[in-house]
């Protein structure tokens, strides 16, 4: 079951280090420091995305266990509009914290500009975002880690071919600059997020209803311990990241170029342990 799980870390960390290749050839040294400040906010966020994939897959893997399969698509359900509604939340709150993101980094004028464009694009996007996780967390909760890994295997692909063509422009396909790095992972995580959606509502593993409040509070609640330890390790990059401007572009553009070495070992240990929830609701029989 970890196996999967472990590669398709490795697949994103994989096409994030591709992604850090083309806009640092392309684009310089202040689009790659640019990127490598607001990837670090990225990462704050995503962990209240985790918050609702940790919470979902335990509470989902229950019901499976207990052998209570429309409690647990009910279950997928909620949760998933729950994701909606955080991505959503943030993408609102997006043009009103943007300049204040920058001045926590400190970075110079230049570089914040061009974060501003990258994370303002991605930032738009976090409902996909959060409604790929809860996809994903929906799977792992049935003890089903390939039915994710071969969705993000094509979308991977497809973010691949993307990448080179939206920042640098090719054809039909105008230069976007960062806006288009931002654009090549969006873009792939909707498609898997519908894609996702439809095999799970095929398999009757999702079941839309209106939003049970008490299992929303339940979700948060099991996902929030998770989601803080997130916040918190990620804003200590946050913090780095404001000694590290001190030295200039070129430092904070390494520092990146080290995150993404570092995020190789970290995913795939983060695979491993993520394959836990479905694997306890699997074999409970109701127990857990």
């Amino acid at each position: 079951m970890a196996l999967p799980a472990v590669i398709a870390n490795l697949l994103m960390t994989a096409f994030h280090n591709v992604d850090t290749f083309w806009i640092g050839r392309s684009l310089g040294a202040d689009a790659l420091a640019a990127v490598t400040g607001a990837i670090f906010w990225v990462w704050l966020v995503i962990s209240i995305g985790e918050m609702v994939s940790i919470g979902l897959d335990a509470v989902a893997a229950r019901r499976h266990g207990e052998r209570r399969p429309q409690d647990a698509a009910r279950t997928v359900s909620d949760g998933f509009m729950l994701a909606l509604l955080l991505g959503a939340a943030i993408a609102i709150a997006t043009p009103f914290l943007m300049s204040w993101l920058f001045t926590m980094l400190g970075t110079n004028a230049s570089v914040s500009t061009i974060g501003r464009e990258y994370l303002g694009t991605y930032f738009l996007g976090m409902p996909l975002i959060f409604g790929f996780f809860a996809v994903d967390a929906a799977f792992r909760a049935k003890g089903d880690t390939r039915t994710p890994l071969w969705i993000l295997a094509v979308t991977t692909i497809l973010a691949l071919v993307l990448d080179p063509l939206l920042i640098r422009g090719w054809g039909p396909f105008p230069a976007m600059g960062v806006r288009g790095a931002a654009m090549a992972t969006l873009v792939p995580r909707g498609l898997g997020c519908l894609a996702g959606v439809l095999i799970l509502k095929r398999r009757g593993m999702i079941a839309w209803t209106l939003p049970r409040w008490s299992v929303l509070a339940t979700i948060l609640r099991v996902g929030a311990p998770a989601a803080a330890t997130g916040i918190v390790f990620s804003f200590i990059y946050v913090l780095l990241t404001r000694i590290t401007t001190q030295f200039g572009t070129p430092a904070l553009a390494a520092l990146g170029l080290g995150f993404r070495m570092e995020s190789v070992i970290y995913v795939a240990s983060v695979g491993y342990g993520r394959c836990g929830g479905g694997y306890r609701g699997a074999e409970s029989g109701g127990r857990g």
